[in-house]
């Protein structure tokens, strides 16, 4: 068994297309993981369905999140120079306050409970804590339970539910 040359760093802009092809292979094969931040972005839909446009919304964002360097960062982790991995982080600031948010966080399944997700996580932290944030939020799927319980082991609190509804389709 052939062993890791694992590499934490920074997503540099030229990463766009491979963490595009990641994010939106997962979304396909783990509809769970949509939630109301990939429906609200027009990625995907509350039945579970990718939309036809999601790559180029997604690396819409995802470039946004890496050239906008106060307010976000996306850090990655690589074996081999294959990316396995990465998280997204940004400041929000409500009009009162600051916070940190964890945007996404993916390990792929393969790569699972070696602990990469625990270090991504506690790099993404790191960078919003060096920020100054204190307060800590994220969204995940209503059933991504294994996302679920990696943040409520990490403390994190189920603290709203969202709704939807399309107007749109009344008669």
């Amino acid at each position: 068994m052939e062993k890791q040359k694992l590499n934490l760093r920074r997503a540099e802009i030229s990463d766009a297309d491979n963490l595009t092809q990641l994010f939106i292979g997962n979304l396909k094969q783990q509809p769970g993981y949509i939630s109301h931040g990939e429906m609200q972005m027009g990625v995907g839909t509350i039945d579970g369905k990718v939309t036809s446009d999601a790559s180029e919304l997604w690396k819409k964002y995802i470039v946004k999140k890496m050239e906008n360097e106060e307010e976000s960062n996306v850090f990655v982790y690589e074996d081999g120079g294959k990316i396995i991995g990465f998280t997204v982080v940004e400041i929000n600031d409500d009009g009162n306050d600051s916070f940190g948010v964890i945007c996404d966080l993916y390990i792929l399944p393969e790569n699972r409970t070696k602990g990469l997700g625990s270090t991504l996580f506690d790099k993404g932290i790191s960078w919003l804590k060096d920020k100054g944030m204190t307060e800590f939020y994220l969204e995940s799927g209503k059933s991504n339970h294994e996302a679920h319980n990696f943040f409520e082991k990490r403390g994190f609190t189920k603290v709203s539910h969202i709704y939807y509804n399309n107007f749109a389709n009344e008669k």
